[in-house]
């Protein structure tokens, strides 16, 4: 599905935050000249970078990063490197995919939606994203963890999801993933201008 969707917007710059091992970028690594793929987990990032390094691929970076605490700006009057932020709007990827990982950010950060998708809408003009919806066993597992807040997380669900990422983005496509309990959105920036 990420390679039907991605190749016909024939775009150059991508990045797959939350993309592990770089596994779905690579879907589209020879059609799309610049990916960066982030992960948190520095095992992922290290194993990615052994791949990037043993099939030669040039155009693919991986780093760490925390969606949830993203670098700041730092240096002398936070000058001398750029926030995470910053540098995402300076590469303005045409796609950003964010796979298995809104549940993270929602249920784990408690970041309501309509701030992730504020976050995501600062940076990409295309948003390829996962909801994995309340009967999914990861979602499940995070719920379960809220113990007797769980209530507190009655808005995480299908609906309230698109309510959130609507304010910023339109939807190009949706489809459930076959076999699962998630489902895949291709969303366009409100505020892109042309295709």
């Amino acid at each position: 599905m990420i390679k039907e969707w991605v190749l016909p917007l024939k775009i150059k710059k991508l990045i797959d935050m939350g993309g592990n091992d770089g596994t779905f970028a690579r879907t589209v690594i020879n059609d799309v000249e610049d990916i960066v793929v982030t992960d948190i987990d520095n095992n992922a990032v290290g194993y990615n970078y052994h791949q990037v390094q043993q099939n030669k691929e040039t155009n693919m970076l991986p780093f760490v990063c925390d969606v949830l605490q993203p670098a700041p700006g730092i240096g002398f009057n936070n000058t001398e490197r750029a926030s995470l932020i910053s540098r995402l709007q300076s590469y303005s990827p045409d796609v950003t995919m964010a796979l298995a990982l809104i549940h993270h950010i929602t249920l784990s950060g408690n970041v309501p939606f309509l701030k992730s998708a504020e976050f995501f809408a600062k940076f990409s003009n295309y948003l390829i994203i996962e909801f994995p919806k309340r009967e999914d066993s990861w979602v499940n597992s995070l719920l379960t963890r809220k113990r007797e807040f769980i209530n507190h997380f009655d808005f995480y669900n299908e609906e309230e999801f698109e309510r959130g990422y609507f304010s910023y983005f339109e939807m190009v496509k949706k489809q459930p993933i076959e076999g699962t309990k998630r489902i895949l959105y291709l969303l366009k920036n409100k505020k892109t201008n042309g295709d």
